[in-house]
């Protein structure tokens, strides 16, 4: 197979003038013996070893270069449990590009940065804005502006993009499949989903973002939403991918399953604990904050113990996953009314004063003050839960969305 395969990659080389060609890792896994990949991860180094002899000696005959890259997992120790040594790829310089994170909004950059040390190849995390962490899929276009902004901030040498759907409106009625779906904004909250038409989505939040997304220095004035990813994510194959609110330890096919990531997360009956976060805000407070008009923390929160209560009693429910995705659509499980009086929030230990209810989320003002630039840590903690309950409450999302004195173009 191994032969095979390089076999297409020499054909492509040598018969095509190429810049260079991508390996992408992250699409049909497993590689190797499932349960058994890391014990075999030489012989998956040793094919790369032998694509980039391939390369290299194109090199010399053309006399310039062909680049090797490769679309891995977002995370340098998960790439372990599909027996990818990536270090030994990054030391030996197999590869002139990493291609982080695919179905990912959380990439490892300081494992990245680690193992790249003293190397020549670059980091250009991959944004893919169809398959990504569960429940944001298709996104806003402030969303991906966040992880965006959050990217280059932390020391992204560029950005591939992925699944990008830059079709008008008009070929989005033709085209209506589930590459574009059908939105259902009923009675729902759907703040996540691209802008429609009669329903159908088309690609002008990607069209506007590729205007932007090349420019920090413009993306930090836009208003923008940073979020914490979800486990789980958008892949095809349901026997794979583990449903996040049922949620088992994936023995394969890490790359599409942002296993790491910190959300759904369950939140103590005792009122005493905090449940913990961390978030990165690629935005700086501290040097731009009087450019900010506001900033709002928002938590999506499920309470099974609420399930049986009359709609007129509890929250609004929210649409927590779309259409879109084989999972389905899920919603949350909304809280009895005036959890919002009962819901502590500290950003960096800072207690944030009692936050509303909007559209289902409970949504918090945060000054600039609170918030620094980089990782923030968030903790959630829900007093005078009714004695003897065995259930917990969920964190289900967590977002918190930049808006800036002038308006962002595109919204």
């Amino acid at each position: 197979v191994r032969d095979y395969k390089l076999g297409i990659v020499k054909e492509l080389a040598e018969n095509y003038d190429l810049d260079g060609i991508e390996l992408d890792f992250c699409r049909m896994n497993p590689f190797l013996p499932v349960d058994h990949q890391w014990e075999n991860h030489a012989s998956l180094t040793e094919w790369v070893t032998a694509v980039r002899k391939l390369t290299l000696n194109i090199e010399k005959t053309r006399g310039r270069p062909f680049l090797l890259a490769a679309r891995v997992p977002d995370n340098v120790l998960g790439a372990r449990i599909d027996g990818m040594d990536l270090e030994r790829w990054a030391q030996d310089e197999l590869l002139d590009i990493f291609h982080p994170g695919p179905r990912s909004l959380e990439i490892d950059f300081d494992g990245f940065k680690r193992i790249m040390k003293g190397t020549g190849a670059k980091l250009y995390p991959c944004l893919d804005a169809h398959h990504s962490s569960d429940a944001y899929q298709n996104p806003s276009i402030k969303i991906l502006r966040g992880v965006a902004q959050s990217w280059w901030v932390q020391g992204a040498d560029g950005i591939e993009t992925f699944n990008f759907g830059n079709v008008t409106k008009k070929a989005a009625m033709k085209l209506a499949s589930r590459h574009y779906p059908v939105t259902s904004k009923k009675d729902d909250d759907v703040s996540n989903a691209n802008e429609s038409i009669d329903g159908v989505q088309d690609g002008s939040t990607e069209r506007n973002l590729y205007s932007e997304i090349g420019n920090p220095e413009e993306l930090r004035y836009l208003n923008k939403t940073f979020v914490i990813q979800r486990r789980g994510g958008g892949i095809d194959n349901t026997d794979q991918t583990p449903n996040p609110d049922d949620w088992y330890s994936p023995t394969w096919g890490y790359a599409n399953m942002n296993t790491f990531s910190q959300l759904p997360a369950v939140v103590a009956n005792n009122g005493r604990i905090d449940t913990l976060f961390s978030m990165f805000i690629g935005d700086d407070v501290n040097e731009h904050g009087s450019l900010i008009q506001d900033i709002l923390l928002r938590v999506l929160i499920s309470d099974p113990a609420a399930e049986n209560l009359q709609s007129i009693d509890r929250l609004k429910r929210v649409i927590v996953r779309e259409v879109g995705t084989k999972l389905g659509p899920s919603w949350n499980t909304p809280p009895a009314k005036g959890i919002e009086r009962n819901t502590e929030v500290r950003i960096n230990g800072t207690l944030l004063k009692s936050g509303i209810v909007k559209s289902g989320w409970l949504t918090f003002k945060v000054s600039t003050n609170q918030v620094g630039f980089g990782k923030n840590l968030i903790g959630i903690r829900v007093k005078n839960r009714p004695p003897g309950i065995t259930t917990q409450l969920k964190i289900e999302k967590v977002e918190m969305d930049f808006n800036y004195v002038t308006q962002g173009k595109n919204e």
